[in-house]
């Protein structure tokens, strides 16, 4: 019998494949409150406190909030886009929407190889910073106020029989950490760690 590994694993927002996805981790608790009689030293039964179900996503590092700009952008292509939005310059990206609309851009060419997006990087960088500020492409967490889904599959995903899905998560944090010491921290990659919470969990069923 064979059983899923950590290299199965693959995680899913909205729909879309998080491939730069490193590591994830959840835990849903539901503390059990204690009840007492008047006067009893031992507790006679429990009464359930609220759920709450929080973890974090590690994704592997190419640039300040990327996963947000990325959740931004597909919740974004979900609605029609203004007509403003999609004409603004790389000077006049204030808005979150268009943040998230140009970081996509770079990040995912038209041809859809990943190998393209240092080259998308490095043009981007030569603009200047005449065309654009280097705060304008960092999405924080309080840009994405719709909470989303994720769904995690433990298999190739067109022959697996169910997935877990985390409803309604949304980001807390982000954060990053760095060891420059030594050949260790030279050689070890950059992560960027989403915190969040949702609301439930379920196992869907494909099949």
């Amino acid at each position: 019998m064979n059983f899923p590994s950590g290299s199965n694993v693959s995680v899913f927002i909205d729909g879309v494949h998080i491939d730069l996805s490193f590591r994830l981790d959840w835990k849903q608790s539901q503390p059990k409150v204690p009840i007492y009689g008047y006067n009893d030293y031992e507790y006679t039964k429990t009464a359930p406190a609220r759920k709450v179900l929080q973890g974090f996503l590690v994704i592997n590092f190419v640039m300040p909030g990327y996963l947000t700009s990325v959740i931004l952008d597909i919740q974004n292509r979900r609605k029609p886009r203004s007509k403003q939005d999609l004409s603004l310059l790389p000077s006049d990206l204030t808005s979150a929407n268009a943040r998230a609309t140009m970081i996509s851009s770079i990040l995912f060419p038209s041809n859809g190889r990943v190998s393209d997006v240092d080259k998308n990087l490095l043009i981007e960088s030569l603009i200047g910073e005449e065309l654009r500020e280097p705060s304008i492409v960092t999405t924080p967490p309080e840009d994405v106020i719709t909470p989303f889904d994720m769904a995690v599959y433990f298999t190739d995903p067109e022959e697996a029989r169910w997935y877990l899905q985390i409803e309604g998560a949304e980001i807390t944090d982000v954060s990053q950490s760095y060891n420059m010491a030594g050949d260790q921290g030279s050689a070890e990659p950059l992560y960027e760690t989403y915190e969040f919470i949702a609301r439930s969990r379920r196992v869907i069923r494909t099949t």
